[in-house]
Order: C-alpha cells, then structure tokens, then sequence
C-alpha cells in the first residue's frame, strides 16, 4: 500500500516558503551574473573575450563557496562541535549567510574597470 504524501500540509508551512524563497533568490542571483555582468562589461566598451575573466568570477566564487561547504559542514557535525556550541538551525543559518559571502569580492573584482580608466585600455581589443 502506497502512502500519499500530504501535499497540502507541506505547502502550508513557514519552513517550505522559506526555502523556496531562498531558492529562488539564489536562482535570480545567478541569471543576474550569468547574463547582466556581459552586457554591462559590453555597455563599458569593454572586450567581453577578454575580459571574461571578470564576468565569470562572481560565479566561479558561487561554485567554490558551495563546493566548500558542503565538506566542512560534515567534519563539524562529524566531531560533533555543532550540538555543543548552539542548534543545527543556527549553524544551517550560519553557513547559508557565508554562502553569500562568496559574491561581494566577485562583485568588487568585476567593478574594476568602471573605477580604474586605465584598465580600459588592457581590456580591449
């Protein structure tokens, strides 16, 4: 006999559409990077070809962050330091907020052209 899921009751809780929230801003993070930063490095008359580079770094920093996070969170909770110094709630909530963490010297990274002319030159053609 196949049990139903209750489909209802899991669309009615706080914990579901704080995590398709979360998804989703994490997705739109993402189209953001992977198509607005070409088309702004394009509006500066920068070479996308040879400043790719910087539109990709905001992403490569996206992709190590999570590639690192998943490792480490398994040697805390391995060693058990979690339940000893607060809930695995909070600490779920730490991680997901250093996850964030990766954008902002991608960001900067990728601004740079715009504050330093100079760069201007060795990023064309």
């Amino acid at each position: 006999k196949k049990l139903q899921k209750p489909w209802c009751r899991i669309l009615q809780t706080k914990q579901f559409w704080a995590l398709a929230l979360a998804h989703s801003a994490a997705n739109v993070l993402f189209v953001f990077f992977l198509f607005e930063i070409p088309v702004f490095l394009h509006s500066m008359h920068l070479s996308i070809r040879r400043c790719s580079w910087q539109a990709a770094l905001p992403l490569v920093a996206m992709w190590v962050v999570h590639i690192m996070t998943a490792p480490a969170v398994e040697l805390f909770y391995r060693f058990g330091h979690i339940n000893f110094l607060f809930d695995v709630k909070y600490f779920r909530k730490i991680i997901n907020g250093l996850e964030l963490s990766g954008f902002e010297p991608a960001i900067a990274a990728s601004a740079r052209p715009i504050k330093l002319r100079q760069s201007h030159r060795r990023c064309q053609n």
